[in-house]
């Protein structure tokens, strides 16, 4: 009340996680991480990193391909919008090898990374292997239908697969997805991770 402003009323902070199936960032996933976590989409507009030990959300990411839509979340008359709904995968590279914060050595960088499902056509990536000292430094690539070479992108909501490519780099492969703006669908390689 006496607010100049008439935001929707929700029962939950949380957004509502409809395709995007959390992944845990583990050693029972073959990760060696500062700080286990969790990793999903809601059609909140984000991607959560949650600790796997209290729940706690660590960060939030908001792909910029769903900036625009974030003013309709608070409107009273919101209809349901998919946001970032996609699948996740995680990768350790081998040949990447990195200082983690807590831990004597050398060990795999973990990248984890999504697809933004069926509100953004789209993927990101980010560095979850010391995901307890947050920084822009997490973030390592964002591609939307403006990025050159994947102007053909359209929905969907499986996982990435990281794979260890024919030049020996790790990479990122996965499906073009449904209503691309040509009309064909293609599988396509992001690079390195």
């Amino acid at each position: 009340t006496g607010s100049a402003y008439n935001f929707r009323a929700r029962s939950s902070i949380l957004g509502d996680i409809i395709n995007s199936t959390p992944y845990h960032v583990s050693s029972t996933n073959g990760h060696t991480v500062e700080k286990e976590v969790l990793v999903y989409g809601a059609n909140d507009g984000m991607v959560h990193i949650v600790d796997s030990a209290d729940g706690d959300e660590i960060v939030a990411y908001i792909p910029s391909g769903v900036y625009d839509a974030l003013g309709n979340y608070v409107k009273d008359d919101y209809i349901h919008q998919y946001s970032v709904d996609g699948g996740i995968s995680a990768y350790s590279n081998g040949d990447d090898l990195i200082s983690i914060t807590g831990k004597t050595g050398t060990f795999a960088r973990t990248t984890a990374v999504g697809r933004l499902g069926l509100g953004v056509k789209g993927l990101y990536a980010i560095d979850v292997s010391n995901a307890g000292t947050v920084n822009a430094s997490m973030m390592k690539w964002e591609i939307t239908t403006a990025t050159t070479g994947f102007e053909r992108l359209g929905y969907s909501t499986s996982s990435p697969t990281m794979v260890k490519l024919a030049n020996g780099a790790a990479g990122v492969v996965f499906a073009n997805g449904y209503n691309s703006s040509t009309g064909t669908g293609t599988n396509a390689d992001a690079g390195s991770i």
